[in-house]
């Protein structure tokens, strides 16, 4: 007996049992992207481009000391910027885009 009275030489639901995709359309043979693709391409079927983005100043963060007070003792600390903006390269800039 077979599922669903298909043929014994059929699939689960009666499908022949040559190539196929899960939903019955006939495969092909793509050697591509997820969405058939040509090789060579992005995830969704565009071209990879090598470029730079953003800047290439590399990250320096702003140094400075500062005097703590704890317990009535006095000490200094060093400390970092950790923010791009406070780098002398970008001042005077701003994360905000003007048009």
């Amino acid at each position: 007996m077979t599922a669903f009275g298909g043929g014994a030489s059929g699939s689960l639901f009666g499908q022949s049992s040559g190539t196929s995709t899960a939903f019955g359309q006939p495969s092909t043979s793509t050697t591509g992207g997820l969405f058939g693709a040509s090789s060579g391409g992005s995830l969704f079927g565009g071209q990879q481009q090598q470029q730079v983005a953003g800047t290439t100043v590399k990250f320096n963060p702003l140094q400075g000391s500062d005097t703590m007070v704890k317990n009535n003792v006095s000490t200094t600390v060093n400390t970092r910027h950790q923010v791009i903006t406070a780098m002398k390269e970008y001042e005077g800039k701003s994360f905000e885009v003007r048009e």
